[in-house]
């Protein structure tokens, strides 16, 4: 007799005797357990839940607010296919990006910068972001990454940013320096950063279909690296420490901000059980 055939014949309502079901009992620990107390462990363990037990009304209440949830607008851009939704994502910087340039126009050097260098950070900003964005928001019929591989497109996000702003500065003949000490002026491009990248962040997770906190981490970064890719057409500054202290620690702060709206949540939120 095996496992198979005691488990079966528990769910039958019978207990195993004879001298081979004892011997398996003796052999096998986990069927010894089941077989206790007439089988009662291995009957409770088959049976299938309460449909009028609480778990079961949490689940319902649960299922109501998702369905409640994706009723009106939100609902049906939330089920606009995905590369929409990346692009409106992607998109949502442009209109305050414009109106902030049409109002204090490009980076004062921006005709002394080296063409190619400003290119290739650009790229580097807006591929980033475009590659976080997609990867928070692929379809459910495709693997989703595991939580190391989030953690490992964040810090390459932020290794993006870092690595940027610790380039040698550029040879520029006029580079209009900003006056004085460059660092307290590196708090204005953190507001401003703040405020350019604000958009894509709330976009991207009012249009999420899961609330997970991995997607929310890899909005905030490509947020963050959007409002780096902003600020490198407005500021002129090319000291190392502005753009790390003003510019590159824009994704950490977004980081930090859905990190912190995430405890906020977990504290207010439900503490029956039925919201994870």
């Amino acid at each position: 007799m095996d496992c198979r055939e005691i488990r079966d014949q528990l769910l039958l309502g019978k207990k195993p005797s004879g001298a081979e079901a004892e011997a398996h009992a003796r052999a096998c620990p986990s069927c010894l357990l089941l077989m206790a107390n007439e089988g009662s462990l291995a009957r409770s363990l088959a049976a299938p839940p309460d449909p009028e037990g609480p778990e079961a009304e949490r689940t319902l209440q649960s299922l109501e607010r998702s369905i409640e949830a994706e009723r009106g607008v939100l609902g049906w851009l939330r089920s606009r296919p995905g590369w929409l939704r990346h692009v409106a994502t992607a998109a949502s910087a442009v209109p305050l990006a414009l109106s902030f340039f049409l109002r204090s126009g490009l980076r004062p050097d921006h005709a002394y910068y080296p063409l190619g260098r400003m290119l290739a950070v650009l790229a580097a900003f807006a591929g980033f972001a475009l590659w976080l964005i997609g990867t928070a928001t692929r379809p459910l019929h495709r693997r989703q990454p595991s939580p190391r591989a989030v953690g490992l497109a964040v810090f390459l996000g932020i290794i993006v940013a870092v690595g940027i702003a610790l380039l040698p500065p550029p040879e520029i003949p006029d580079p209009h320096a900003l006056p004085g000490d460059p660092v307290p002026q590196a708090w204005r491009c953190h507001a401003v950063g703040l405020l350019l990248g604000a958009p894509v962040l709330l976009v991207a997770l009012l249009l999420r279909r899961h609330a997970t906190l991995n997607g929310a981490l890899l909005f905030a970064t490509a947020a963050g690296l959007v409002a780096n890719f902003l600020l490198q057409l407005d500021c002129c500054a090319v000291d190392r420490s502005h753009l790390l202290s003003g510019h590159a620690s824009l994704c950490i702060t977004f980081i930090l901000l859905v990190l912190g709206g995430a405890w906020v949540h977990s504290m207010l939120g439900p503490r029956d059980g039925s919201e994870r």
